[in-house]
């Protein structure tokens, strides 16, 4: 009797592994007609499309990720969201990706089997992430928009982060916990099975990771607008100071910018959020075309590329980080501010085979501190006095608020702002 249950235990525990790992592929060698689902015009459209999404959503989040870990005045909340996005998107250009081309070239499921599991985790995890992440930025932006003066700590954004991670998380373990990854023909991916209630796992699943996630970005956004707009007409109508109205515009290019971001990735996401929609509401799932899972994801994933060149469109630091990583030529340097703060300055390295006499200023550029030499060259100003003036000037001409971080994507806008100091 105890051998029976020992024997009846140890199966269903081998059947809980069978479903967790095994049953959950179809084999190329199963498949008589694996070449017929994608014609070869399709394959060609899509796979180049993929092969240009991987290399740009790989080398430009890389990109992303070092110029905000590198630079230390990049420690806002604003850019510690930016970087999970990159994190995610990343990870996307990666893993994802590849692995769509390869069932698109292949059209079956001819990876180790455990695979399939993890692809359909890690696909949960990074769209669920992706999207509660644009919701917490939405949130996140306009209660700073509404305490401009007073913006909630760190730990709120940080705990924003970690709940999209977290629920991203969640979701995928409890799919396959609940559920089996299964490689679905006509797809490039592994998905769960589809269940004997599809459309009320569906409406609560669209309703939980879609609608609400929406919903609340359209209000928050619609709230940042009116805040920014009764701000402009407040700023007409009475005289205040250079730094509110500087802040108040920063925040204004900072919503526009995050809202780009979030309306790229609707337009990117809609053909998946479309295509999703029909498969639950079409009782044959053979009836669904088989391009339509191409067209989904090879959009979806595109996302992911488009995000660092929105970064370097309206963000002169993202700008100004992209050309130092690719021609390896420093643009600017950091100096210390006041209250030990690290600062950013645009001033370049300066020319140290030139000699040094007297220094002057650059009326473009008050932070550079030049010598002109007594045969007029330009050079370093290696004595103590020169360097004391030159640390000085820039101290004066480089301090800035702790939420001036985000600035119009205009070439000519300096890096930092400066102000003028009262005596």
């Amino acid at each position: 009797m105890a051998e029976n249950a020992t024997t009846g235990t140890t199966l269903s525990n081998q059947t809980m592994l069978d479903n967790f790992f095994y049953n959950s592929h179809i084999s190329c060698d199963n498949l008589s007609d694996s070449s017929g689902y994608f014609g070869n015009g399709t394959t060609a459209v899509f796979g180049i499309m993929l092969v240009v999404t991987i290399i740009a959503a790989v080398f430009g989040n890389s990109m992303v990720i070092v110029v905000i870990v590198k630079n230390r005045t990049m420690r806002e909340m604003t850019y510690m969201f930016l970087l999970s996005l990159a994190i995610a998107d990343l990870m996307i250009g990666a893993f994802m990706a590849p692995l769509a081309f390869y069932n698109l070239v292949k059209q079956c499921w001819n990876l180790p089997r455990f695979m399939c599991t993890l692809n359909l985790v890690i696909n949960t995890t990074l769209l669920v992430t992706s999207i509660h992440t644009l919701m917490w930025i939405a949130v996140y932006k306009y209660i700073c928009v509404k305490r401009i003066f007073s913006p909630p700590g760190r730990w709120v954004g940080n705990l924003m982060i970690v709940l999209a991670w977290a629920w991203g998380i969640s979701l995928a373990v409890i799919t396959i916990v609940c559920n089996k990854a299964v490689y679905k023909p006509k797809t490039m991916q592994c998905g769960p099975t589809y269940p004997v209630n599809t459309y009320v796992l569906h409406a609560a699943n669209q309703l939980i990771n879609l609608v609400i996630p929406i919903i609340v970005m359209i209000v928050a956004y619609i709230r940042i607008y009116i805040a920014i707009r009764k701000s402009g007409e407040f700023q007409r109508r009475h005289t205040i100071s250079v730094e509110g109205r500087q802040k108040r515009s920063e925040a204004r290019a900072v919503a526009k910018t995050l809202f780009i971001v979030l309306l790229c990735f609707l337009l990117c996401w809609l053909p998946y959020f479309c295509y999703t929609n029909i498969g639950a509401f079409i009782t044959n799932k053979a009836d669904i075309p088989p391009y339509l899972n191409v067209l989904a994801y090879s959009f979806g994933y595109m996302n992911s590329a488009c995000n660092p060149i929105i970064y370097a469109w309206r963000f002169p630091e993202f700008r100004k980080g992209y050309w130092d990583i690719l021609c390896k030529k420093p643009q600017y340097t950091l100096a210390i501010g006041p209250l030990g703060r690290p600062v950013m300055t645009t001033r370049k390295k300066q020319d140290r085979s030139l000699s040094a006499c007297t220094t002057t200023s650059n009326s473009s550029n008050p932070g550079l501190i030049r010598t002109r030499g007594s045969n007029g060259s330009v050079g370093n100003d290696k004595t103590k006095e020169g360097q004391r003036q030159s640390k000085d000037l820039e101290l004066h001409h480089l301090d800035h608020d702790r939420d001036s971080v985000f600035l119009h994507g205009d070439e000519k806008t300096e890096l930092f702002p400066q102000r003028t100091s009262s005596t």
